[in-house]
């Protein structure tokens, strides 16, 4: 039942994971709301992947119907559009309380130069274990207090269920999918 129109006066972090041919690339707006003086996240995904990727999908069918719902943007030809991303990234910032935009620096240079000359504070997050486990943690523990809100995406759902967290020597916490 959320809905991202209430959240426009709260200040809104966006994480954004490029992807090229046949993999899904995403957008994250999260928004953080303090409710009895705790820390609330609600977060709202946009997903991107080229129509040609269905051809050789084996979860083509059900990329179908996200898309048919209106959860999966199907974009045309062989490769997902930076340009369209990048250009529906400016036009939410100029409806949102834009705080910052994360971004992996994988093919995402351009991409993050143009978001930081059009205003943009885009700062770059490596997937590094140093990087992943305080936010994995905080999330990890959002979730488990029911401080972590989404509009029940379905595809959020099974990304967020294929996402493992595994340690290493020294107790952190990094995502690996199984």
């Amino acid at each position: 039942t959320l809905k991202r129109e209430d959240f426009a006066t709260d200040p809104c972090f966006v994480g954004l994971d490029l992807a090229t041919r046949i993999d899904i690339a995403a957008r994250l707006d999260v928004f953080t709301r303090h409710i009895d003086g705790r820390m609330h996240y609600f977060a709202f995904p946009k997903f991107y992947l080229p129509e040609s990727a269905l051809d050789s999908a084996k979860n083509a069918d059900i990329y179908r119907g996200w898309a048919t719902e209106g959860r999966l943007d199907l974009m045309a030809g062989d490769e997902v559009d930076f340009t369209e991303i990048q250009n529906e990234t400016l036009a939410m910032a100029d409806h949102v309380t834009l705080k910052e935009l994360a971004y992996d620096p994988w093919q995402a240079a351009q991409l993050a130069q143009t978001l930081r000359d059009q205003g943009v504070e885009a700062i770059e997050f490596r997937h590094t274990v140093g990087n992943m486990s305080p936010s994995m943690r905080e999330v990890e523990a959002a979730i488990a207090s029911g401080r972590f809100h989404h509009n029940d995406n379905p595809c959020l759902n099974w990304m967020a269920s294929n996402v493992v967290a595994k340690s290493d020597a020294k107790d952190n916490i990094y995502p690996r999918k199984e």
